[in-house]
């Protein structure tokens, strides 16, 4: 369970105490944050690691994890403001990253920057897809995101070739990037916003020759579910799809009642298949709420993600 210690104290504890974690892993100057929760063991991580985790743990487990464990929750604010814990299995999260993986073909010759906060499920994705694939991690400095100079003297210096953004900080870097600069950079993956048609035409403007994705995913449903590649010409867009499903994937656009709308009519976007969490953590009404049984597949599920949307005549959404 991350827990952000930026995050006002009342949310740390909130989570803390929905979660019912008992052990937390934190940097020594991070630990204060954790004195108000009562039976929780914090270990510090640069001075306590050996004694308290290293020697501890060193046997392999009698019992491997199987596809349907818990394997982590992320914690998102819904309308309310109200925490909810989002809990996902490891199928989910391995399906993400095995397409991802066989979809963009990374070797030991990539690099990869990571810098997205690790409190956001982005970060397992934006973490574990390089490692499994041989590629090279770069880690980002703290708020390092936030930063154009700092970012493009990263790229640079590292030579990175893959790099992810949110819409709202990829209008941040094309605003404070020159043509020519980032000549590393051979693909750039965009999520968790609406990316727009000025998006794209101001970074084929800057960068003619890099691949480019748009990628779509709630929390609930293991980072990305769906992809679009952005083609060359992007000058007589009107709108920028979220694509086509991910492996195992399945996305559905419904009526009120449920039912499969036509190509082109606005209805609800559903998902299913692999990687639908396995609910919100002590939330049972809301879980009910928002993961349905599937309306075409028996002993099936859907999430209900409340976002609107349309299929276009090519197949994408």
């Amino acid at each position: 369970v991350p827990i952000d210690p930026d995050y006002p104290q009342s949310r740390i504890d909130y989570m803390l105490e929905d979660s019912g974690v008992k052990v937390v892993l934190s940097a020594n100057a991070c630990s204060a944050v954790f004195q108000n929760t009562t039976d929780l063991e914090v270990v510090l991580m640069e001075t306590e690691w050996s004694q308290k985790i290293g020697k501890r743990y060193m046997k392999p487990f009698k019992k491997a994890a199987k596809v349907e464990n818990s394997a982590y929750v992320f914690y998102n604010a819904d309308s309310t403001g109200q925490p909810k814990g989002v809990l996902n299995a490891h199928q989910g999260i391995v399906n993400q990253l095995l397409w991802t993986r066989d979809t963009y073909d990374l070797t030991s010759e990539d690099v990869v920057v990571q810098k997205t906060t690790f409190s956001f499920d982005v970060s397992a994705w934006e973490i574990l897809w390089p490692l499994i694939s041989g590629a090279r991690l770069v880690l980002a400095r703290p708020k390092g995101q936030a930063d154009v100079a700092y970012l493009k003297e990263l790229i640079a210096s590292e030579q990175v070739t893959i790099i992810h953004f949110v819409p709202s900080m990829l209008g941040a870097f094309l605003e404070g990037v020159s043509a020519g600069e980032c000549s590393s950079l051979q693909r750039i993956l965009c999520s968790g916003e609406a990316l727009t048609p000025e998006h794209l035409r101001s970074l084929r403007e800057l960068f003619p020759t890099v691949h480019f994705d748009n990628l779509y995913g709630p929390t609930e449903a293991a980072v990305h579910v769906s992809s679009w590649s952005v083609p060359e010409d992007v000058n007589s867009l009107t709108c920028v799809p979220i694509g086509s499903p991910v492996a195992n994937t399945s996305l559905f656009v419904l009526d009120a009642e449920g039912g499969l709308v036509p190509v082109g009519v606005i209805g609800e976007l559903c998902i299913g298949g692999a990687q639908l969490a396995q609910g919100y953590h002590r939330q049972e009404a809301l879980t009910n709420e928002h993961f349905v049984a599937h309306p075409f597949q028996s002993g099936e599920r859907i999430y209900k993600t409340g976002d609107l949307a349309r299929w276009l005549p090519g197949g994408t959404v």
